[in-house]
């Protein structure tokens, strides 16, 4: 190895190469004359090499310097690379993204996110996983996940929570149900219809199971499942009404069912999930954006454009 060798004369003979002489690599370079006249002085010493011949005060490129020019330029281009990479690793434009959701979300809603961030960030990577809320939470504690969306947990070790509070329970009806001109179903509703249930594996059961103690409702049960999508197949089916998740109408296409507001309202508990004490990459904190901003695009949560629907004056 050449000792004495730098990178700032390798930089000099690149410019004044690109350039075609020394004024040209100075003003390349943004330095004088004499500057880049005694870094290629001292290139040409320490690789004993020739590259220039000055004639006046033009200079004539050697063949070494063609030679050697080949070399200099392959590297300066993987160092340029390195640039740009880290550039828009600076503005969130590249990098892998794992996300996790729980079923009712990452069925549609997050596909229709991610398609969103890459019209952004067209070089980025992103990895979905479909889970449940507990996996979510766990992998996000882990590092597995950059980001999660889950139902709200109570509390957990090496997590932080962000609560996406509005999302409402919606309502599913078929589409030749003698409610499905009403605006909205009432919890009287389910008086008169066989109720197709997420049980008590909903998040909203203990607010709902109150309701209908308190006003005096009694539905007929005829169908649990441990997801919306179940719920939505029977009610198409004309089996009843559900009660499902804000997230699972998103983009659904069932010409057998129609979707309602529910009265009175369910909030469902969701949240976006972080890794406790870890700042926040670039990639993360854009797509928690896009997540923020789609919520106002959800069936019946139109009350939610204010709060997180995108400004539209920006």
């Amino acid at each position: 190895m050449l000792r004495g060798l730098s990178f700032r004369q390798i930089e000099a003979f690149r410019a004044v190469v690109l350039r075609g002489s020394i004024s040209g690599g100075a003003n390349y370079l943004g330095l004088t004359q004499p500057a880049v006249s005694r870094l290629i002085r001292d290139l040409e010493s320490r690789l004993e090499l020739k590259l220039f011949t000055r004639r006046g005060n033009a200079i004539h490129i050697n063949p070494e310097a063609h030679a050697l020019f080949r070399e200099v330029e392959r590297h300066f281009l993987g160092l340029e690379k390195i640039e740009k990479a880290a550039e828009h690793i600076r503005h969130a434009k590249i990098g892998r993204l794992h996300i996790a959701a729980y079923t009712g979300a990452s069925t549609r809603f997050f596909p229709h996110l991610v398609g969103r961030y890459l019209d952004q960030f067209p070089m980025a990577n992103v990895v979905l996983h479909n889970t449940t809320s507990p996996l979510v939470i766990e992998g996000v504690s882990t590092g597995r996940y950059d980001l999660g969306l889950a139902l709200t947990p109570s509390a957990y070790p090496g997590i932080e929570a962000e609560p996406l509070t509005g999302l409402n329970a919606v309502a599913v009806v078929p589409v030749d149900h003698h409610l499905v001109e009403r605006d909205c179903i009432t919890i009287d509703d389910l008086c008169d219809s066989p109720l197709l249930s997420l049980g008590m594996n909903s998040p909203v059961w203990g607010q709902f199971s109150g309701l209908l103690q308190s006003m005096r409702v009694k539905p007929r049960v005829l169908f649990e499942a441990t997801v919306s999508e179940s719920l939505c197949t029977l009610a198409g089916l004309g089996k009843g009404i559900a009660i499902i998740d804000p997230f699972t109408p998103f983009g659904l296409n069932n010409p057998d069912i129609v979707i309602k507001a529910f009265r009175p309202t369910l909030e469902y508990p969701v949240s976006l999930i972080y890794q406790a004490k870890s700042a926040r990459s670039g990639v993360v904190k854009a797509f928690a954006g896009l997540v923020r901003e789609g919520l106002a695009e959800l069936p019946f949560q139109n009350h939610l454009r204010a709060a997180y629907g995108r400004d539209e004056s920006l």
